[in-house]
């Protein structure tokens, strides 16, 4: 561990708004937090390719949006982002493509577009969803 790495995790720890925790014991950090840290962790290794299950889990708003989005600033730099969502209105922002499983052995896969449609993700969340726009962003919102 010399100067390169710790330059590099302190640059991740800035990158997901953690600048100033680097002595903080990781006991002492919230959930969320410790998400953020978890994410720090993988941007130090410079992957090309980033495998995620549910990154937005325990942050707050703010942080969801901010993670998403620097995850979609990595795949519009050629990276690959997989990443497992179950908030339906958070696919609808980031995705492009959609893998829609129906917690029955049910799969439907495709553009977020043509996966993402009411009657689909009515069946799988088995609830009735409306699909909305809103300044041009698609919304989904439970009847």
């Amino acid at each position: 561990e010399g100067e390169a790495d710790e330059a590099l995790a302190r640059a991740a720890l800035r990158e997901v708004g953690l600048e100033g925790f680097e002595a903080r014991d990781v006991q002492t950090l919230s959930g969320g937090e410790r998400q953020r840290v978890a994410i720090a962790t993988l941007l130090t290794q410079s992957p090309r390719l980033f495998l995620l299950d549910e990154p937005s889990n325990h942050l707050d708003l703010h942080f969801q949006i901010a993670m998403l989005d620097l995850f979609r600033q990595r795949a519009n730099a050629g990276c690959g982002v997989v990443m497992v969502l179950h908030d339906v209105n958070l696919a609808a922002r980031y995705a492009d493509h959609v893998i829609l499983l129906d917690g029955r052995g049910g799969v439907k896969a495709g553009s977020r577009d043509e996966i993402l449609c009411e009657s689909w993700l009515s069946a799988a969340f088995g609830h009735r969803l409306r699909r909305f726009e809103c300044d041009g962003k698609v919304i989904f919102l439970p009847d």
